[in-house]
């Protein structure tokens, strides 16, 4: 097959996102879900593109990229309380 793996791999990721998410927000609560969803993926934006994984170009983490997380953070625990 022609697709790369971690194309291929995708497919289960998302099964087991969905899976997560139906199994936890009745435990936890929308709004603590959408607050570990949120970060998580800020988070793993900043370490995909910093160690340049999955072909994007590396692009380090730096303290202007923290902060910015940081006050994305601090907005969505804002509007979402």
């Amino acid at each position: 097959s022609s697709v790369p793996r971690h194309v291929s791999s995708a497919r289960v990721a998302s099964a087991l996102v969905v899976f997560a998410i139906t199994f936890l927000i009745p435990k936890i609560g929308a709004r603590q879900m959408s607050l570990l969803a949120i970060g998580g993926q800020i988070t793993m934006a900043m370490l995909v593109s910093h160690y340049g994984l999955l072909g994007t170009p590396e692009d380090p983490i730096t303290l202007k990229k923290l902060i910015g997380a940081g006050l994305i953070f601090v907005g969505v625990v804002t509007t979402v309380s």
